[in-house]
C-alpha cells in the first residue's frame, strides 16, 4: 500500500502545483509549455477544477480508497491517450506529450503498486 499511496501523494502534489500555477500565474505557466498567455478566464476555471480533483485525490489517498486508486489509473491512461491524440493531430503544442509522459509515469507507478496488493 505504501507504494500506491506515495504515487497518489505525488500525483496530488503535481495536480496542486499545476492547479495553483494555472490559477494564479497562467501567463507564466502556459508559455513554459509553448502556449500563449491566456486571453480569457478558461484556464483559471480548469485550474479550479484541477484543485478540486486534487482535494478528492488527497482525501481518497489518506483513507486508502483502493477502488478510487484503480479508477484513477484508468482515468489517467485515458487522459494520456486523449493528450497524445490531440498532439498527434497537431491541435496543440508538442509540449502536450511531456504532460502525457508525466501522467503516464505516475499512472504506471500507482498501477505497479496496485498489482503488488493483489499478489
Amino acid at each position: 500500500m505504501k507504494q500506491v499511496k506515495t504515487a497518489m501523494y505525488v500525483q496530488t502534489a503535481y495536480m496542486v502545483g499545476m492547479g495553483l500555477g494555472s490559477l494564479f500565474m497562467p501567463g507564466t505557466i502556459l508559455p513554459l509549455f509553448g502556449f500563449a498567455p491566456p486571453a480569457d478566464v478558461w484556464i483559471r476555471v480548469l485550474a479550479a477544477m484541477i484543485l478540486g480533483f486534487a482535494y478528492v485525490n488527497y482525501r481518497c489517498t489518506v483513507q486508502e480508497v483502493v477502488p478510487y486508486f484503480r479508477a484513477s489509473v484508468t482515468g489517467r491512461v485515458l487522459f494520456c491517450g486523449m493528450l497524445v491524440t490531440i498532439g498527434a493531430l497537431g491541435l496543440t503544442q508538442p509540449a502536450v506529450f511531456l504532460l502525457a509522459a508525466m501522467e503516464t509515469a505516475l499512472a504506471i507507478w500507482a498501477w505497479t503498486g496496485l498489482k503488488k496488493l493483489n499478489a
